[in-house]
Protein backbone atom coordinates (compact mmCIF):
# COMPACT_ATOMS: atom_id res chain seq x y z
CA UNK A 1 0.00 0.00 0.00
CA UNK A 2 2.83 2.57 0.68
CA UNK A 3 4.34 1.67 -2.75
CA UNK A 4 1.23 2.35 -4.51
CA UNK A 5 0.97 5.83 -2.47
CA UNK A 6 5.10 6.35 -3.66
CA UNK A 7 3.74 5.64 -7.43
CA UNK A 8 1.22 8.26 -7.24
CA UNK A 9 2.79 10.74 -5.51
CA UNK A 10 5.47 10.36 -8.29
CA UNK A 11 3.19 10.98 -11.50
CA UNK A 12 1.51 13.49 -9.83
CA UNK A 13 4.82 15.23 -9.10
CA UNK A 14 6.08 14.66 -12.64
CA UNK A 15 2.96 15.27 -14.53
CA UNK A 16 2.77 18.97 -12.30
CA UNK A 17 5.99 20.02 -13.30
CA UNK A 18 5.57 19.78 -16.96
CA UNK A 19 2.86 21.39 -16.93
CA UNK A 20 0.15 18.63 -18.43
CA UNK A 21 -3.16 18.08 -17.38
CA UNK A 22 -3.88 15.09 -15.30
CA UNK A 23 -6.84 13.57 -17.48
CA UNK A 24 -9.55 12.12 -15.23
CA UNK A 25 -11.50 10.48 -17.90
CA UNK A 26 -10.16 7.78 -20.28
CA UNK A 27 -10.55 7.79 -24.09
CA UNK A 28 -9.04 10.17 -26.61
CA UNK A 29 -9.15 13.85 -26.43
CA UNK A 30 -11.30 15.50 -29.43
CA UNK A 31 -9.41 18.21 -30.93
CA UNK A 32 -11.26 21.00 -33.18
CA UNK A 33 -8.95 23.25 -35.43
CA UNK A 34 -10.70 26.21 -37.58
CA UNK A 35 -8.46 27.07 -40.98
CA UNK A 36 -10.25 30.52 -42.52
CA UNK A 37 -9.98 30.75 -46.23
CA UNK A 38 -8.06 33.27 -47.76
CA UNK A 39 -9.39 34.59 -50.92
CA UNK A 40 -6.91 36.68 -53.43
CA UNK A 41 -8.22 38.77 -56.12
CA UNK A 42 -6.24 40.41 -58.82
CA UNK A 43 -6.55 42.90 -61.06
CA UNK A 44 -5.35 43.66 -64.28
CA UNK A 45 -4.51 46.92 -65.43
CA UNK A 46 -5.40 47.88 -69.21
CA UNK A 47 -2.93 49.96 -71.27
CA UNK A 48 -4.08 51.90 -74.15
CA UNK A 49 -2.23 52.45 -76.76
CA UNK A 50 -3.08 55.16 -79.29
CA UNK A 51 -1.10 55.38 -82.13
CA UNK A 52 -0.98 58.93 -83.71
CA UNK A 53 -0.69 58.60 -87.74
CA UNK A 54 1.66 61.14 -89.28
CA UNK A 55 0.19 63.69 -91.61
CA UNK A 56 0.83 62.63 -95.06
CA UNK A 57 3.54 64.65 -96.61
CA UNK A 58 2.63 66.72 -99.19
CA UNK A 59 4.08 67.03 -102.34
CA UNK A 60 4.52 70.93 -103.59
CA UNK A 61 5.17 71.08 -107.45
CA UNK A 62 5.92 74.32 -108.47
CA UNK A 63 5.15 75.19 -112.89
CA UNK A 64 6.92 78.10 -114.34
CA UNK A 65 5.35 79.14 -117.22
CA UNK A 66 7.63 81.35 -119.70
CA UNK A 67 5.22 83.88 -121.07
CA UNK A 68 6.66 85.81 -124.34
CA UNK A 69 7.67 88.82 -123.99
CA UNK A 70 4.60 91.17 -125.73
CA UNK A 71 5.98 94.44 -127.28
CA UNK A 72 3.26 96.99 -127.06
CA UNK A 73 2.97 99.57 -129.48
CA UNK A 74 1.03 102.56 -128.25
CA UNK A 75 -0.74 104.85 -130.70
CA UNK A 76 0.57 106.98 -133.00
CA UNK A 77 -0.75 109.46 -134.85
CA UNK A 78 0.26 108.96 -138.86
CA UNK A 79 0.36 112.45 -141.15
CA UNK A 80 0.42 113.24 -144.32
CA UNK A 81 -1.20 110.49 -147.38
CA UNK A 82 0.25 107.23 -148.65
CA UNK A 83 2.48 107.20 -151.56
CA UNK A 84 1.38 105.17 -154.24
CA UNK A 85 4.19 105.86 -156.77
CA UNK A 86 8.01 106.83 -156.54
CA UNK A 87 11.36 105.94 -155.89
CA UNK A 88 14.09 107.06 -153.12
CA UNK A 89 17.46 107.03 -154.27
CA UNK A 90 20.56 105.97 -152.25
CA UNK A 91 24.19 107.13 -152.57
CA UNK A 92 25.97 106.53 -148.74
CA UNK A 93 29.90 106.60 -148.72
CA UNK A 94 32.01 105.98 -146.06
CA UNK A 95 35.36 107.70 -146.00
CA UNK A 96 37.57 105.04 -145.48
CA UNK A 97 35.94 102.30 -146.40
CA UNK A 98 34.46 100.93 -150.14
CA UNK A 99 32.34 97.16 -149.30
CA UNK A 100 30.24 98.94 -146.64
CA UNK A 101 28.93 101.52 -149.43
CA UNK A 102 25.13 101.27 -150.24
CA UNK A 103 24.12 102.66 -153.90
CA UNK A 104 20.41 101.48 -154.69
CA UNK A 105 17.25 102.57 -155.86
CA UNK A 106 13.93 101.53 -153.44
CA UNK A 107 10.58 101.81 -154.82
CA UNK A 108 7.90 103.79 -152.25
CA UNK A 109 4.74 102.32 -153.91
CA UNK A 110 4.93 99.02 -150.91
CA UNK A 111 1.96 100.77 -148.78
CA UNK A 112 4.35 101.85 -146.03
CA UNK A 113 5.82 104.93 -147.20
CA UNK A 114 3.67 108.44 -146.57
CA UNK A 115 4.05 111.99 -147.76
CA UNK A 116 3.52 115.33 -146.20
CA UNK A 117 3.54 118.86 -147.86
CA UNK A 118 4.87 121.60 -146.55
CA UNK A 119 2.92 125.11 -146.82
CA UNK A 120 4.25 125.92 -149.96
CA UNK A 121 2.64 122.36 -151.53
CA UNK A 122 5.95 121.54 -151.82
CA UNK A 123 7.53 117.87 -150.62
CA UNK A 124 8.62 118.47 -147.44
CA UNK A 125 8.93 114.93 -145.44
CA UNK A 126 8.84 111.22 -146.65
CA UNK A 127 9.05 108.69 -144.04
CA UNK A 128 8.02 105.16 -143.79
CA UNK A 129 9.15 101.48 -144.18
CA UNK A 130 9.73 100.44 -148.05
CA UNK A 131 10.25 97.08 -149.35
CA UNK A 132 13.73 97.03 -151.09
CA UNK A 133 14.38 94.05 -154.24
CA UNK A 134 15.81 91.70 -151.85
CA UNK A 135 14.94 93.18 -147.97
CA UNK A 136 13.60 96.06 -146.26
CA UNK A 137 14.61 99.92 -145.86
CA UNK A 138 13.39 102.52 -143.36
CA UNK A 139 13.25 106.06 -144.21
CA UNK A 140 12.69 109.58 -142.61
CA UNK A 141 13.39 112.41 -144.65
CA UNK A 142 12.78 116.18 -143.61
CA UNK A 143 12.97 119.46 -144.24
CA UNK A 144 14.80 121.64 -141.54
CA UNK A 145 12.35 124.89 -141.98
CA UNK A 146 13.11 128.08 -143.34
CA UNK A 147 16.65 127.19 -144.32
CA UNK A 148 17.01 125.27 -147.33
CA UNK A 149 18.43 122.22 -145.16
CA UNK A 150 17.15 118.66 -144.02
CA UNK A 151 18.52 115.98 -142.05
CA UNK A 152 17.60 112.01 -143.09
CA UNK A 153 18.07 108.59 -141.14
CA UNK A 154 18.00 105.53 -143.10
CA UNK A 155 18.03 101.81 -142.34
CA UNK A 156 18.95 99.42 -145.01
CA UNK A 157 18.95 95.90 -144.73
CA UNK A 158 19.10 93.49 -148.00
CA UNK A 159 21.83 91.60 -150.14
CA UNK A 160 23.74 94.55 -151.55
CA UNK A 161 23.62 97.31 -148.34
CA UNK A 162 23.54 96.94 -144.42
CA UNK A 163 23.65 99.78 -142.37
CA UNK A 164 22.64 102.56 -140.38
CA UNK A 165 23.17 105.92 -140.88
CA UNK A 166 22.60 109.88 -140.30
CA UNK A 167 22.98 112.50 -142.43
CA UNK A 168 22.67 116.10 -142.34
CA UNK A 169 23.13 118.91 -145.66
CA UNK A 170 21.36 120.92 -147.90
CA UNK A 171 18.12 120.34 -149.66
CA UNK A 172 15.92 120.54 -153.04
CA UNK A 173 12.20 120.58 -152.68
CA UNK A 174 9.74 120.23 -155.10
CA UNK A 175 5.87 119.73 -155.48
CA UNK A 176 7.29 115.76 -156.03
CA UNK A 177 10.92 115.74 -155.11
CA UNK A 178 12.72 115.79 -151.84
CA UNK A 179 16.76 115.99 -152.29
CA UNK A 180 19.40 115.91 -149.46
CA UNK A 181 23.28 116.22 -150.34
CA UNK A 182 24.86 115.70 -147.39
CA UNK A 183 27.79 113.96 -144.50
CA UNK A 184 27.05 112.08 -141.78
CA UNK A 185 27.83 108.95 -139.64
CA UNK A 186 26.55 105.66 -140.35
CA UNK A 187 27.70 101.82 -138.99
CA UNK A 188 28.17 98.67 -140.77
CA UNK A 189 28.52 94.61 -139.74
CA UNK A 190 32.49 95.74 -140.15
CA UNK A 191 32.41 98.81 -138.37
CA UNK A 192 30.18 99.54 -135.53
CA UNK A 193 33.31 100.69 -133.12
CA UNK A 194 36.52 102.99 -133.96
CA UNK A 195 39.28 101.76 -131.85
CA UNK A 196 40.60 104.44 -129.95
CA UNK A 197 43.89 106.56 -131.36
CA UNK A 198 46.47 108.82 -129.84
CA UNK A 199 44.50 111.55 -131.71
CA UNK A 200 41.46 110.11 -130.48
CA UNK A 201 42.20 108.75 -126.91
CA UNK A 202 38.82 107.32 -127.11
CA UNK A 203 35.98 104.47 -128.35
CA UNK A 204 34.07 105.94 -131.09
CA UNK A 205 30.99 104.02 -132.50
CA UNK A 206 30.16 104.65 -136.17
CA UNK A 207 31.79 105.85 -138.48
CA UNK A 208 32.25 109.31 -140.87
CA UNK A 209 30.23 109.33 -144.12
CA UNK A 210 31.75 111.66 -146.88
CA UNK A 211 28.47 111.50 -148.81
CA UNK A 212 25.04 111.02 -147.65
CA UNK A 213 22.68 111.51 -150.26
CA UNK A 214 18.76 110.65 -150.38
CA UNK A 215 16.62 111.83 -153.27
CA UNK A 216 12.64 110.88 -153.10
CA UNK A 217 10.91 111.73 -156.32
CA UNK A 218 7.08 111.09 -155.80
CA UNK A 219 4.58 110.44 -158.89
CA UNK A 220 1.46 109.38 -157.00
CA UNK A 221 0.07 109.60 -153.22
CA UNK A 222 -3.85 109.36 -151.82
CA UNK A 223 -5.81 108.56 -148.83
CA UNK A 224 -4.74 108.37 -145.41
CA UNK A 225 -1.28 107.51 -143.81
CA UNK A 226 -0.58 104.03 -143.19
CA UNK A 227 2.84 102.43 -141.42
CA UNK A 228 2.57 98.85 -139.64
CA UNK A 229 4.56 100.34 -136.26
CA UNK A 230 5.12 97.17 -134.60
CA UNK A 231 6.71 95.95 -137.93
CA UNK A 232 8.77 98.76 -138.22
CA UNK A 233 9.82 98.54 -134.77
CA UNK A 234 11.07 94.72 -135.06
CA UNK A 235 12.89 95.57 -138.31
CA UNK A 236 15.04 98.64 -136.62
CA UNK A 237 15.23 96.53 -133.28
CA UNK A 238 16.99 93.65 -135.47
CA UNK A 239 19.92 91.31 -134.57
CA UNK A 240 23.18 92.88 -135.70
CA UNK A 241 25.99 90.84 -136.11
CA UNK A 242 29.11 92.44 -133.66
CA UNK A 243 26.88 94.95 -132.60
CA UNK A 244 26.34 95.05 -128.59
CA UNK A 245 23.12 96.90 -127.90
CA UNK A 246 22.41 97.92 -124.17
Amino acid sequence: MKRFALVAAVASAASFALGAPVASQEGPVETTTTTEATTTTTVAETTTTTVVEPPAETTTTTTTTTVPETVVVPPVLLFGEVITAGTLDIDVQFEDEVAPDCTTTVPLDGGQMNRVNDLDGDLGLVYGQAPTPSGTAAVFLMELGVIPAGVGILSIEDGTCSLDALGVGMLEKGPGRLALDGIGIGVHPDGYEAPATEEIPYTRYGKYLEQFDLTANVGASGGGAQLDVASLQSFLLRPRPGLQQG
